[in-house]
């Protein structure tokens, strides 16, 4: 009879080491659980100012952008504004320098025509004349072949002309710029270029 009360006293204290267990492993769980939502919380602190501020991050690069991209525009007209004013200003000066009678321009009254005729080319044909006295070449153009654009060409031909100096070129003396046919005058050569190569042969 005692080891019986004996046993059923060890089976009691048992059962109740085994509730303070079961105690223990709950509030086990639920500390953990409470540390599980602390850390979940914690993160969503540090995650929502990260977010926040990567937003104003990304609101601060689009203003920049959009300022920069207003400039870049500003910038665009500016420089349209400039060609355009630049080109209008070129055109002005073509148009003054095209009135301006050029430096190799000489008046048609003072060029004599003879009768004389010293060659043909597909430009015009050229004459014996005389310029302030002196005989020159005048090399006329061919009517058929005046136009604007062919009159752009000879004045051209002109201005490169007019700088050019050599002891192998003829010397331009000058040229006619006005409502008639161009005349184009060098001065008188003592022979042609043919009979010159005829007496002398190539060295």
């Amino acid at each position: 009879m005692v080891q019986v009360t004996h046993l059923q006293a060890e089976l009691r204290e048992k059962e109740l080491r085994e509730t303070k267990l079961h105690e223990q492993l709950r509030k086990k769980e639920q500390l953990e659980e409470n540390l599980r939502k602390q850390s979940a919380k914690m993160e969503q602190q540090l995650t929502n100012p990260r977010g926040q501020m990567q937003e104003r991050n990304e609101r601060l690069r689009d203003n920049q952008v959009t300022a920069l991209r207003q400039q870049l525009e500003e910038k665009d007209q500016e420089i349209n504004e400039f060609e355009t004013t630049l080109s209008a200003a070129q055109d002005e000066l073509c148009e003054h320098q095209r009135q301006q009678s050029p430096e190799w321009f000489i008046s048609r009254d003072h060029i004599q025509l003879t009768s004389k005729f010293l060659g043909k080319g597909g430009w015009g044909s050229v004459v014996e004349g005389k310029f302030c006295g002196c005989s020159v070449e005048v090399k006329q153009i061919h009517e058929l072949i005046l136009s604007p654009h062919h009159c752009k060409l000879f004045e051209r031909e002109m201005n490169i002309a007019s700088r050019c100096r050599h002891p192998c070129l003829l010397h331009f003396i000058g040229a006619t710029n006005d409502e008639g046919d161009p005349l184009f005058v060098t001065e008188l050569m003592e022979t042609s270029l043919r009979t010159l190569l005829e007496q002398r042969a190539l060295s």
